[in-house]
């Protein structure tokens, strides 16, 4: 279980009901999105219960429960989705996780601030506070646009697979955890090579579409290769040991390197 309390920041007879539905409507759809990258599931795990309305400013306090009946990812989403919000707000960078979908839905809480009788948007917890200013909105529009492209790839984890509205499906970038969108050609004949491979790490290699700020958004997938597992790779000093010419002209990092991406 896990708490959050959304503050509206505004008086009271100014602030449309459209305009406050839309900011809890879209804070739903990036919770949502956090939820499903973390509990790696097909449905969201958690849904959200209003626990207590007050007004000055308008206040909405609310509570997770859990749909499965072994695990919560209450605390974990919550986290994530503090730590999005303050990359988006101090870092102007991509948080974890977020597709194109859920940054739009970000962007559209943070443009919201200064209009409809809106002034400001806190988030809190018993232990995160996110003031959301009209900041986080300049640096989204920095994030979202592809502003160059070129051949290249990346490595991550195949989480969701979609075939509405054309075929794609998202990796989570190993290092930095991004969503990234990868479009499969028409022509192609990768989406039962991707289906195959959902849940598993995986590099992806095509046409990499990239922000303002050089990270990877989307790709137009030319190549997919799943990776083994780490668990399942020899580690260097059983290769020196028992095969000391094993890797032949090549270093021993050079090989662990050609065995991950067999």
């Amino acid at each position: 279980m896990a708490k959050l309390r959304f503050q509206v920041q505004g008086q009271l007879g100014s602030i449309t009901l459209s305009g406050f539905l839309g900011q809890i409507q879209d804070h739903l759809h990036m919770l949502k999105e956090y939820d499903l990258a973390i509990s790696h599931g097909r449905r969201a795990s958690l849904e959200w219960l209003i626990t207590d309305v007050s007004t000055g400013s308008l206040i909405v306090e609310t509570e997770s429960r859990s749909t499965l009946p072994d695990k919560d990812f209450g605390t974990d989403v919550t986290a994530a989705y503090f730590t999005g919000w303050e990359r988006i707000e101090n870092d102007g960078s991509s948080p974890p996780y977020l597709t194109g979908r859920g940054m739009r839905a970000a962007r559209r809480i943070a443009q919201r601030i200064g209009q409809e009788g809106m002034d400001g948007v806190v988030i809190s917890s018993s232990h995160h506070r996110v003031a959301i200013s009209e900041r986080a909105s300049k640096n989204i529009k920095v994030l979202l646009p592809e502003k160059d492209e070129s051949l290249g790839s990346a490595e991550g984890t195949l989480e969701t697979i979609s075939i509405h509205r054309g075929r794609r499906f998202v990796i989570y970038h190993s290092r930095t955890k991004k969503a990234i969108h990868c479009d499969i050609p028409s022509e192609s004949n990768l989406l039962d090579q991707a289906m195959d491979a959902l849940g598993n790490r995986v590099v992806v290699g095509g046409r990499l579409h990239m922000n303002a700020r050089g990270e990877p958004v989307r790709i137009l997938v030319e190549e997919l290769r799943t990776l083994r597992e780490q668990s399942k790779l020899p580690s260097i000093a059983s290769l020196g040991g028992r095969y000391p010419d094993i890797t032949g002209d090549l270093t021993t990092e050079e090989y662990i390197r050609d065995l991950r991406e067999c």
